[in-house]
């Protein structure tokens, strides 16, 4: 009886294509990742920038990159909203939702807080 050719010789020549492969995005991670966020665009107020400044400062916040700029920009444009005092409900949610999608939940933030004052 003829046996049927081996299918374990196309293993690592496949396995060799991934990897060349997957090389090419890593290197463009890191040096995404390196950069974070960067400093706050130019067309935010004073108000916004600080709180571009103090989400990006937050624990959570270091595995930012910056493909979150624009989750960012938001998130500090609504906390400015919600800060004044005059805000709707959807705002909040949104809020809630934006630092969710960063990995900053809003509950757990008060988890990871430094309990000792400033």
């Amino acid at each position: 009886m003829i046996r049927p050719p081996s299918r374990t010789k196309l293993v690592p020549t496949l396995a060799d294509d991934n990897r060349t492969s997957l090389q090419r995005y890593r290197d463009t991670d890191k040096e995404q990742q390196a950069s974070g966020v960067g400093a706050p665009p130019n067309h935010l107020d004073a108000a916004q920038a600080d709180c571009w400044r103090e989400l990006v400062a937050l624990p959570g916040a270091k595995a930012l990159t910056g493909g979150d700029r624009w989750r960012v920009e938001m998130a500090a444009k609504l906390m400015v909203t919600i800060r004044s005092g005059e805000f709707k409900d959807f705002e909040l949610r949104s809020l809630n939702s934006l630092l969710s999608q960063m990995g900053i939940p809003l509950v757990e933030g008060a988890r990871h807080a430094d309990p000792t004052p400033a």
